[in-house]
């Protein structure tokens, strides 16, 4: 386990008490397989690809961001 990181506020006795209090939180954590959650995972990203503005970016005519023209007189 990696150690927390180094406060010099905390006393000793302070630090273990506080990786202590960590440690009891992480058990408490619920653990799944990840069997489990692979296939949840990928339905998760299956359902929202359709409407991910990161693969499917919408018309430009359509974004008031988008440069009108390259061609710029002067």
């Amino acid at each position: 386990m990696a150690e927390p990181e180094e406060v010099p506020e905390m006393t000793e006795e302070e630090r273990l008490t506080f990786e202590v209090k960590t440690l009891k939180y992480q058990l408490g954590q619920k653990r799944i397989m990840m069997s489990e959650s692979i296939p949840d995972l990928i339905k998760f990203v299956e359902e929202r690809m359709k409407t991910d503005y990161m693969l499917h970016p919408p018309a430009k005519s359509k974004n008031p961001w988008a440069e009108k023209s390259k061609c710029v007189v002067l």
